[in-house]
């Protein structure tokens, strides 16, 4: 595989072999029971990413937003804007198209994102599978109202729609002003829909390998059939569970594992905080968090597991490498490069904590899009199955209604 896991649980108990042997054993079983999945079940869509048909018309409106637009806005809640800014993060866009996000109802960063912006020569792609989220029902509201004071009257061109097949307030917005309507897979819940046009569309606008970030996922899922209870998402959930720890330190050793990062925060926290259980996922960038979180970690309570993630030749433009500087002789940064450094600082802060602390490393071998297709789906596969392994639904998000509730109560 272009990436491994690793896992320090029997370092630190040599003696629970047999525990671990129970939890695959029963891990086994849950991986058998998706071989008897029917094709309409969320578990077989989660599992069987794009259809080629979906792909090459998904192909078609991208393109068509590259040829006419200079920017687009994607406008969405949570995994509606987190899923699109994954797999559009890998640092650049290979189409000459500016991509915003709106994803917040604070006022002072919408006029930022919008002051400057001609709005012919902008499209909005607004997302929501419910089409009833409050926040992006006052966001379109207020791109409307927008497109309106500037007395534009021609702008269905300039509106792409993802929302579920049925009757919803967002749908019917889309279907008054004429905008492209592309339907959310009901079948999928918004953070697991990365592989879905939620995801797939913006990868392609952005001119991505989106073929590539397919097949990466595709790989995981095969290692899955075949290595069943010893495949590495597998292995990575039953770590989780086994270690116990209530807070899980997410550390990423680039900065453009930031967007996966807020991503796996809410698959973790979504899926499996429930009925009094679950973990608070933490997100921290290196080497910066070295410099303000590790004497917590080193020092603090022994409450959490530390998983590292790192990507091994990230710069496609070559190493950037440190000049013959006299003053810095004494610290061995001469004609080293900064991946020199960054590894050096990633593989440090691991090897700091492990000796006697819970700690997961995954390396990637490449940073690529079919690379990140494989890590993201080794995260889908890990908190399903150890939503499962803990007996939660890791599909639903039954107290986040509340808040909705709440909300048009005080409007």
């Amino acid at each position: 595989m272009p990436y491994t896991y690793q896992d320090n649980y029997l370092k630190l108990y040599p003696s629970d072999v047999q525990q671990v042997n129970i939890w695959q054993e029963k891990a086994r079983d849950i991986v058998a029971e998706y071989f008897k999945t029917s094709t309409n079940s969320l578990n077989y869509s989660v599992l069987h990413p794009i259809r080629i048909e979906e792909y090459d018309y998904l192909t078609k409106i991208a393109q068509k937003i590259i040829n006419n637009f200079k920017q687009i806005i994607i406008v969405g809640m949570g995994a509606s804007s987190l899923n699109p800014k994954m797999t559009t993060s890998l640092g650049y866009t290979r189409n000459n198209i500016s991509i915003k996000y709106l994803d917040t109802t604070d006022q002072l960063y919408y006029t930022q994102v919008m002051e400057n912006i001609n709005l012919r020569d902008t499209c909005f792609l607004v997302i929501s599978k419910s089409g009833n989220t409050i926040e992006v029902l006052s966001l379109i509201g207020a791109i409307l109202h927008d497109f309106q004071k500037q007395q534009i009257t021609k702008y269905s061109n300039n509106f792409c729609i993802i929302t579920g097949n049925g009757d919803n307030p967002l749908r019917n917005i889309a279907t008054k002003i004429g905008a492209i309507i592309l339907d959310h897979d009901e079948n999928i819940g918004g953070r697991f829909s990365t592989f879905t046009n939620v995801g797939i569309l913006p990868g392609l606008i952005a001119g991505y390998d989106i073929k590539a970030f397919i097949n990466g996922a595709n790989s995981v899922i095969n290692s899955l059939w075949q290595e069943r209870e010893n495949s590495l998402p597998v292995k990575a959930a039953i770590s989780l569970l086994l270690f116990n720890k209530p807070l899980l330190i997410n550390i990423g050793y680039l900065k453009i594992f930031s967007d996966y990062l807020n991503w796996y925060n809410q698959i973790v926290s979504e899926s499996l905080g429930k009925n009094g259980r679950g973990f608070t996922p933490l997100k921290n960038l290196g080497p910066m968090a070295q410099h303000s979180m590790f004497q917590l970690y080193l020092d603090g309570p022994t409450d959490k597991v530390y998983s590292f993630i790192y990507a091994k030749n990230s710069t496609p433009k070559g190493d950037i490498i440190i000049g013959d500087i006299p003053i810095l002789t004494s610290y061995n940064l001469t004609n080293k490069s900064l991946a020199q450094i960054n590894y050096a600082q990633f593989i440090a802060s691991a090897t700091s904590l492990e000796e006697t602390q819970p700690v997961r490393k995954i390396i990637l071998e490449q940073l690529n899009e079919e690379n990140l297709g494989m890590l993201v789906m080794h995260s889908i596969l890990e908190i399903i199955i150890l939503g499962h392994l803990m007996e939660v639904d890791p599909f639903n998000q039954p107290s986040v209604e509340k808040i909705k509730t709440t909300v048009l109560k005080l409007l």
